[in-house]
C-alpha cells in the first residue's frame, strides 16, 4: 500500500449546477471557481436515479449504488415488509465511508456537514454532523468536544438553517450568515487540527435554489413574485460561496489539491405529477369508504378547485409548523413521515394491488410481504410491475415529453443486499420537461413554498498538483467520487465499489503512485443494528416530543 503524504480538501456545494455556474462565469462573476476550471479539470457528475440529497451523498461516499448502502430517500424501511418509513440516521448506511478507509489506512481525516450524518461517529480525526441533527442542544461532533470549541468561534450555529421560514427576506440574511458561520469554523479546522483528507458540505446552494429558483427563470408561474432583490438571490449566494472557496483553497498548503463537487443539480419545478391519485384512477389503489369527504373531493375535482385545496392544506400545515419553531430539514421530514402514516390508514388493503409511498416509488401489495397483501409473488408479480411500468411509461406532459425520466423495478435500477428495502417501481419524474403552467389533469401537483428542484447532473471540478489541466473526464457519476480518492491516498478501493477511478483526471507521475488494485468489500463487517439505530434515549425523547407538538402522538 503506497499512502500519499499529500493534502485533498473535497469542498461540496450542495446542488450546484453548471447551468447557473457558467453564465456566472461569462459575466466574470465568479473569478474564484473560474481559476480552479481553467487550471483544472471539470465535468458534469451524474447523480443517483433518484437524485435526491440522501441517497446521492450516501453514494458519493461509499463508491456503491443505494442498494449496496440501503439509502434510497431520506426517509427508509425498516425491514423489507414495512409499510411504514422512517427517518435514516447515519448508522443505517450499511457500506463504509471514504473516511473509515482512509481511517483505518492511518490517514487523518475531516468531516464537515455532511447531511446523511447524524448521530457522529468516532474517525481518525473529527466530524461535525449534518442537517438530520435534531437541534444545537444535540452532540453533533466527534470527538464530542469539539462541539464547546465550534459554539465557541460560532456561538450561534446550527448544523442546518430552519429553511422553510415563511420570510424571504429573513431567509435570504440567514443564507449569507451561515455561509459566513461554515467558512470560518472550516477555516479554523483546516489551520488548527491534523489532517490530510476534509470533506465539507455547503448546503446553502440547495436551499436557496428550491425557495427561489423562479426569481432567476423568466417563464416560471411564481417569477413576477419575487422583488428585485430575491430575484438575484441565487447569484447571490453562489458568488458568497465562490469568495468562501478561494479563501479555503488559499488556506491549503503547498501541494494540495481540492475537488468541488454537488450531489445532484439544480432546476425549475413547475409541477409534480401524484401517483397516488393516478394509482386509484387506474384501479390499482382503492382507498376506504369516507362518505361526505369524498363526494367534497369529488365536487372539487370537478369544479378544477382541487389543486387548490391540496395547495392550501398543505400550506397550512406547513405554517402551523413553522409557529412551533420546526422548520428544518429534520422536522420536515419527520413531517413526510408522518403524512405517510395517515395515508397508510386511508387505504383498502383488501382491494389495492399497488400504492405509493413518501420515498417516491410505488409498492405492490404482495402477500407474505405486506400485512393484508393480495398480489401472490412470482407470475402475478411480475406481470403487474410490467403492467404498471408500461402504462407510466406512456405518460406525457401536454408538449408531448414524457413525465418520467425512466421508469425501472427496484432490480433495474439497483443492486446489492439491500434492493429489497426499495420500492418496487422507481418513478423519478422529469421535472425539467413539465411545462411552466401546470397541466388541467387532476394529476398536476405545485408546492407551497418550492419553485426549485433536484435536476440528475452536479457538478466536478478539480484543481491542484497533479491534475492534468483541460482533462476530458467521460460519464463522471457521484459513485466515481470514493475510489478515485482512495486510489490517489494509495488505498485500495473495495472489489463490490460500482464506481471507477477516473485515472484521465490525473498527470502521468500522480498515477504511477495510485493504487489500482482492488481489495475487500463495502459493508462493514459488523454493522450496527438497524431497529433502534441513530439516537440515543434522549434523542428519542426530542423525536417523539416533535411528533407531540405536530399534533401526531396523545
Amino acid at each position: 500500500m503506497n499512502i500519499r503524504p499529500r493534502k485533498l480538501l473535497v469542498i461540496g456545494l450542495d446542488g450546484a449546477t453548471f447551468d447557473v455556474i457558467h453564465p456566472l462565469m461569462e459575466r466574470g462573476e465568479l473569478p474564484r471557481i473560474s481559476r480552479l476550471i481553467r487550471d483544472g479539470a471539470h465535468a458534469r457528475l451524474k447523480s443517483t436515479i433518484m437524485p435526491n440529497s440522501f441517497p446521492a451523498w450516501a453514494s458519493l461516499t461509499t463508491g456503491v449504488n443505494p442498494g449496496k448502502h440501503g439509502i434510497f430517500w431520506s426517509l427508509i424501511r425498516e425491514h423489507p415488509g414495512s409499510t411504514t418509513l422512517k427517518l435514516m440516521s447515519s448508522y443505517d448506511i450499511r457500506a463504509k465511508r471514504i473516511w473509515h478507509y482512509l481511517g483505518e489506512a492511518g490517514i487523518r481525516v475531516g468531516v464537515f456537514n455532511i447531511p446523511t450524518e447524524f448521530p457522529a461517529t468516532p474517525v481518525n480525526g473529527f466530524l461535525v454532523c449534518g442537517a438530520l441533527t435534531p437541534d444545537a442542544s444535540s452532540p453533533f461532533t466527534y470527538p464530542e468536544e469539539l462541539k464547546d470549541e465550534i459554539l465557541g468561534i460560532v456561538p450561534s450555529y446550527r448544523c442546518e438553517l430552519d429553511y422553510a421560514q415563511l420570510s424571504r427576506e429573513r431567509l435570504a440574511g440567514e443564507l449569507m450568515d451561515s455561509i459566513g458561520n461554515r467558512e470560518r469554523i472550516l477555516l479554523h479546522l483546516l489551520k488548527n487540527k491534523p489532517w490530510d483528507f476534509v470533506m465539507a458540505v455547503f448546503t446553502e446552494t440547495d436551499l436557496v435554489q428550491h425557495k427561489y429558483w423562479a426569481g432567476i427563470d423568466s417563464r416560471h408561474p411564481e417569477h413576477p413574485c419575487f422583488d428585485e432583490r430575491h430575484k438575484t438571490l441565487i447569484h447571490d449566494v453562489y458568488r458568497r460561496l465562490d469568495e468562501a472557496v478561494g479563501t479555503l483553497v488559499d488556506a491549503l498548503p503547498e501541494g494540495g489539491m481540492v475537488f468541488l463537487i454537488s450531489d445532484h443539480g439544480f432546476g425549475p419545478f413547475y409541477q409534480s405529477f401524484s401517483l397516488p391519485l393516478w394509482l386509484k384512477e387506474m384501479g390499482y389503489l382503492a382507498l376506504a369508504d369516507a362518505g361526505v369527504k369524498t363526494a367534497v373531493r369529488s365536487i372539487l375535482k370537478k369544479t378544477g378547485l382541487i389543486m387548490r385545496a391540496q395547495k392550501f392544506k398543505s400550506l397550512f400545515s406547513r405554517w402551523r409548523i413553522r409557529l412551533q419553531g420546526k422548520t428544518g430539514i429534520r422536522s420536515l421530514r419527520e413531517d413526510d413521515v408522518l403524512t405517510g402514516r395517515n395515508m397508510l390508514t386511508r387505504i383498502d388493503w383488501d382491494r389495492t394491488r399497488a400504492y405509493s409511498t413518501p420515498d417516491y416509488g410505488i409498492r405492490l401489495n404482495l402477500k407474505g410481504r405486506e400485512p393484508d397483501g393480495i398480489v401472490s409473488p412470482g407470475i402475478e408479480e411480475s406481470r403487474l410491475k410490467e403492467e404498471i411500468k408500461r402504462n407510466l411509461g406512456r405518460l406525457t406532459y401536454s408538449n408531448g415529453r414524457p413525465i418520467f425520466e425512466a421508469v425501472l423495478t427496484k432490480e433495474e435500477a439497483y443492486s446489492g443486499p439491500w434492493v429489497d428495502r426499495a420500492s418496487d417501481i422507481i418513478v423519478p419524474i422529469d421535472y425539467a420537461a413539465a411545462p411552466p403552467v401546470p397541466e388541467t389533469w387532476p394529476y398536476a401537483l405545485t408546492h407551497p413554498f418550492l419553485n426549485g428542484t433536484h435536476s440528475p447532473f452536479g457538478i466536478l471540478i478539480a484543481h491542484g498538483a497533479g491534475i492534468r489541466k483541460g482533462a476530458e473526464i467521460r460519464e463522471a457519476g457521484v459513485a466515481d467520487i470514493t475510489p478515485t480518492i482512495l486510489s490517489y491516498f494509495g488505498v485500495p478501493p473495495a472489489e463490490d465499489m460500482d464506481g471507477r477511478i477516473m485515472e484521465e483526471l490525473f498527470e502521468q507521475e500522480i498515477l504511477a503512485g495510485m493504487e489500482r488494485s482492488r481489495k475487500g468489500v463495502s459493508g462493514f463487517s459488523s454493522p450496527p443494528p438497524l431497529d433502534g439505530a441513530g439516537s440515543s434515549p434522549g434523542e428519542d425523547e426530542k423525536i417523539r416530543q416533535k411528533l407531540k407538538d405536530l399534533g401526531y402522538l396523545d
